[in-house]
C-alpha cells in the first residue's frame, strides 16, 4: 500500500470557490469538529454549501474546514468502507449555474499514527508536529486503511506527538478508483511532495504507483 496525501485540484478548470454559510454557527455553536475525527453532534443542521466561482462544479471541495463530496464520489468512498459520517448538503451557487448533483459533508472519523518522527523534518512544539518541511509516513502502519487523517489529533493538553497539520491521506487503491472516475477538483500526491504548489505538477496517478 502507498499512502497518498488528499489535495484540492486548484486548475482553473477545475478549481471552484465555495464556503459553508452556516460553517461558524455548526463549528462555534454547535460544537462540530470538522478536522480533529470527532462524531457530529446529533441532529445537525444541514451545511448550506455556497458556490461563488468556476464554470463547473467539482466532485470535490475544501471550504473552510469542510471536506466536501459530490454524489459520485460520495458512491466511490462507500465502497471502502471509510470510518466516517456523510451529511447532505444544502447547495446554491452565487452565479445562478444548475447544481444538479447532491453534495455532501463527510466528516472523517479514521486517523492513523503513521508520521515517521525520525526521517520527516519539522518543528516541535510542546502542542504537537508543525512546520513540516520534509513529510515521510510509514506505510505499513495504514494497511487496510483507505482515507484517514494523520494522528494524533491535537488536543488542549500538552502532546507533543499530535499533528498539527490537517492532513487527510488516501489508499493507492482509493486514489486510483477516484481518479478511473473522472472525479474533479481532487488531486493526489505522494508525501514527499504535499509541499508542493501547485499540486498539478507533482500529482500521483496509476500510471506512476510504485
Amino acid at each position: 500500500m502507498t499512502i497518498l496525501i488528499w489535495r484540492v485540484a486548484c486548475c482553473a478548470e477545475e478549481y471552484t470557490e465555495s464556503f459553508v454559510e452556516n460553517g461558524s454557527h455548526l463549528v462555534d455553536d454547535l460544537g462540530m469538529k470538522t478536522l480533529l475525527c470527532v462524531p457530529t453532534p446529533p441532529e445537525l443542521p444541514a451545511p448550506i454549501l455556497v458556490f461563488t466561482h468556476g464554470k463547473s462544479l467539482p466532485d470535490f471541495a475544501m471550504s473552510s474546514s469542510f471536506f466536501i463530496v459530490s454524489e459520485r464520489l460520495k458512491l466511490i468512498i462507500e465502497q471502502f468502507e471509510v470510518h466516517g459520517k456523510f451529511i447532505r448538503c444544502k447547495v446554491r451557487h452565487e452565479q445562478q449555474i444548475p447544481v444538479t448533483t447532491s453534495f455532501f459533508f463527510f466528516n472523517i472519523l479514521d486517523a492513523v499514527e503513521c508520521f515517521d518522527f525520525e526521517r520527516s523534518a519539522y518543528l516541535m512544539s510542546p502542542h504537537g508536529v508543525d512546520g513540516i518541511d520534509k513529510l515521510v509516513l510509514v506505510d505499513d502502519a495504514a494497511n487496510g486503511k483507505h482515507l484517514f487523517r494523520i494522528g494524533q489529533m491535537p488536543s488542549t493538553r500538552l502532546n507533543g506527538r499530535a499533528m498539527r497539520i490537517p492532513l487527510v491521506c488516501a489508499s493507492d487503491e482509493l486514489a486510483t478508483a477516484v481518479i478511473s472516475a473522472g472525479c474533479t477538483g481532487v488531486r493526489f500526491v505522494l508525501p514527499e511532495h504535499f509541499n508542493d504548489f501547485p499540486p498539478e505538477q507533482v500529482a500521483w496517478s496509476p500510471k506512476s504507483k510504485p
